[in-house]
Formats: structure tokens, sequence, C-alpha cells
């Protein structure tokens, strides 16, 4: 959990305080290869007292690692309040080598917009998609990745080194 408290007498134009809180699950399905496994990822951002700036409101692709809402641009997705999930099927590729693995993915994410009378949930957008991972360094099981993802009339390619969660 994350706290960002804006104060004036610290500069800010307006009051605001927003809570950042973050759960992840991971469960192995095979013990001979490991990297068969489900992981799960659910994060909310939302402001609790106050007004933020337009820039500083919760959005989608504005986590820690800047990869949450694949399939949808980066601040697509922005409001007072942000609920997030994701789920992946990581695999294996080689099974020998272990160096080639893949991803399967979906998310969903809800915001709220008080000035336009928008609740959370009142709309629920999904993202979906595929990915390869390329084992960079066995020891450490860290991964170059790339994946795809798709969503609603949006679509684009992710890069990265490690997990996105």
């Amino acid at each position: 959990m994350q706290n960002r408290y804006s104060p004036e007498f610290l500069g800010s134009a307006k009051f605001s305080n927003i809570t950042y809180t973050e759960l992840r699950g991971y469960k192995s399905l095979s013990t001979k290869h490991p990297r068969h496994l489900l992981a799960g990822w659910l994060y909310s951002n939302y402001v609790n007292a106050g007004t933020a700036p337009y820039l500083d409101l919760p959005a989608s692709g504005y986590d820690r690692r800047n990869a949450s809402a694949r399939g949808y641009v980066q601040g697509r997705f922005r409001g007072e309040n942000l609920y997030y999930g994701e789920v992946e099927y990581r695999f294996p590729i080689s099974p020998c080598s272990s160096v080639l693995g893949g991803v399967l993915f979906a998310n969903a994410i809800t915001t709220s917009d008080h000035a336009n009378n928008v609740h959370t949930f009142d709309y629920v957008k999904a993202g979906y998609g595929f990915g390869l991972r390329i084992m960079a360094d066995k020891s450490s099981r860290t991964n170059v990745t790339i994946d795809w993802g798709f969503g609603e009339h949006s679509s684009g390619i992710y890069f990265g080194a490690t997990e996105v969660f």
C-alpha cells in the first residue's frame, strides 16, 4: 500500500490524498516444469481526499511498472477511482532448455469520473493477448518479454525485461 499526500503548504495547487493498493498471487501448476503457472494481479488507485489535478489522477498504465491495461494506450482510462485486475497463464515453449516461454493474458479496468457522473463499474473495459518470453538469465529467471495486447478498438506491442507482474 502506498499513500501520496499533496498538501497546499508544500506547493500543491489543491490538497489531495491518493492511495495505491496492490495484490499479486502465483500458483504453480507443475513441480516438474515451474514455468507452468497461473499469475493474478489486482490493484486499486483512488483519490480518498481532496481534488487531484488531472495529470495526477489514477490512470491505466500508471502503475509501478507502467504495465497495466495491455491492449490500450497508457493513460487511456483515467479517473478518481481505478480498479484493475489481470490473470496470466505462463508456460514453457522449449521444455528442455527452458529458454523460450509463452504467456496468455486477460485484464479488465474500470474508473470513475465524478464530474461527468460516471461511477466505478458503470463500465468495465477488457483487454487480452499473448506474449513470448526469452530467458535472459536462468539463475534469476529474468525474461525479455514481447507481448501483443488487444482491447476495444485498440491494440499494441509491449517490450520489457522481467515479467509484467
